[in-house]
């Protein structure tokens, strides 16, 4: 039992400092390679991704300090707000994910409309509209219950990465799908700006990463709530669930910081820009 609780601190103490300086430093980096591309929809989602990934691990890391040092507690006062902030923040970014998977769809699928479809000002008020209600589902379950209360608890994994996961998985199959169908048009193709295509590979990289990292923690959570509390009450099988849920969360911190390796990695025109 030591041994377990051991690994899962040593896991979490190093995986949780080194996903906060990569996020930090990668997010930072992406937001000015982007900011120097053309002004389109698809930039804009991007970068606001970015800036969203860069505040939640700020977040984040400021929650951790705080709790290190004892001026936050999960009985304080203000630890329902604290741990619904962050909650927020790093929803913001999961469902930005579907914001854009939206957009390179219409892209694909109406190349030569997406200039009168899709403007920067649209894409702005969408994102506004989804900051606002992602604002007021958080806000109505923190002030109909105590947001720590466990009966809240399955409304912030439906927010956070229940309906994230399951609306991106959705399109990523559809647009590969009309990737597809590109390819065989070959006329489709040349509508579509080298920039576009390269956003959209990015974007797919982002959506399937994000799936991949959120899926295990979504998992674990629905399996602790299936499984009767006897089993999670025995001393050994509540340090390896310590130790798996802090892989678990720690994939999840991941996805915050990963992207701009993803820009990298996937996106000439990125590595050429950066």
């Amino acid at each position: 039992i030591a041994s377990l609780c051991q690994a899962a601190t040593t896991v979490w103490t190093v995986g949780f400092w080194l996903a906060l300086a990569a996020g930090l430093l990668g997010n930072s980096l992406a937001i000015f390679t982007i900011a120097s591309l053309p002004r389109a929809t698809s930039t804009f989602y991007v970068g606001l991704l970015a800036v969203s990934d860069l505040l939640a691990l700020c977040v984040r890391g400021s929650i951790h300090v705080l709790t290190e040092r004892g001026i936050i507690t999960q009985a304080g006062a203000g630890s329902s707000l604290v741990a619904m902030l962050y909650d927020y923040a790093a929803s913001y970014s999961n469902w930005l994910l579907v914001l854009i998977g939206v957009e390179r769809l219409l892209t694909l699928r109406f190349p030569l409309q997406k200039r009168v479809l899709l403007t920067v000002r649209r894409a702005q008020a969408s994102a506004a509209l989804l900051a606002l209600a992602l604002l007021l589902a958080y806000g109505l379950a923190a002030r109909a219950l105590d947001y720590l209360d466990p009966q809240v608890f399955a409304l912030r994994n439906l927010l956070y990465a229940v309906l994230p996961l399951l609306l991106n998985a959705a399109i990523i199959a559809l647009v590969s799908c009309q990737m597809r169908r590109a390819q065989r048009a070959r006329e489709k193709i040349l509508t579509i700006a080298r920039l576009e295509n390269s956003i959209t590979v990015m974007m797919l990289a982002a959506a399937v990463c994000f799936c991949l990292l959120t899926m295990p923690n979504c998992l674990l959570l629905y399996l602790y709530e299936a499984a009767s509390r006897a089993v999670w009450n025995a001393p050994v099988a509540k340090a390896r669930l310590i130790l798996v849920s802090r892989i678990t969360e720690l994939l999840t911190l991941l996805n915050l910081s990963v992207n701009f390796l993803l820009y990298f990695l996937s996106a000439k025109k990125f590595r050429a820009q950066l």
